[in-house]
């Protein structure tokens, strides 16, 4: 039975190769978590507002644009979703990269299953600590003024 309040972890996968969509629905298949795919950075952001996600996973290199061009796409959106980048370049150098420009974190090609499954729960976890209790005192403050 499902409470009103329940909503599967809901992800989104953004790459240019449906092998990447295909490999990352295979790791989510068995979780409850819902994965909704994207080629390019345009169709991402209309996901993101559209399904209100919490956590996006994308490859390094888009059709339009760089995961860079995604973070600043995304930071100016009410409730921006954390963002974890996959490379098969994954050195030092990228990561803190990565880190510094505003990802969440970083996960190396080939995806391992406990990785991705690790660090969507952990980015999920900071997404909602962010937004979900700043939407309800929101609500309340509102309810009560």
């Amino acid at each position: 039975m499902r409470s009103a309040e329940y909503e599967p972890v809901k992800v989104l996968s953004i790459s240019w190769a449906d092998h990447d969509h295909t490999c990352l629905q295979h790791i989510l298949d068995h979780s409850s978590w819902r994965l909704f795919p994207a080629g390019s950075i345009i169709g991402a952001v209309e996901i993101v507002q559209q399904h209100h996600i919490p956590v996006v996973v994308t490859c390094d290199q888009l059709p339009d644009g760089t995961w860079k061009e995604l973070l600043r796409q995304l930071h100016g959106l009410p409730e921006p979703p954390e963002v974890i980048v996959t490379t098969a370049n994954a050195d030092d150098s990228f990561w803190l990269d990565a880190l510094w420009s505003g990802a969440y974190d970083v996960i190396p090609k080939p995806l391992s299953k406990s990785e991705v499954f690790r660090v969507v729960s952990l980015a999920w976890r900071q997404w909602h600590d962010q937004w979900v209790g700043k939407t309800a005192v929101r609500a309340s403050y509102t309810a009560s003024a």
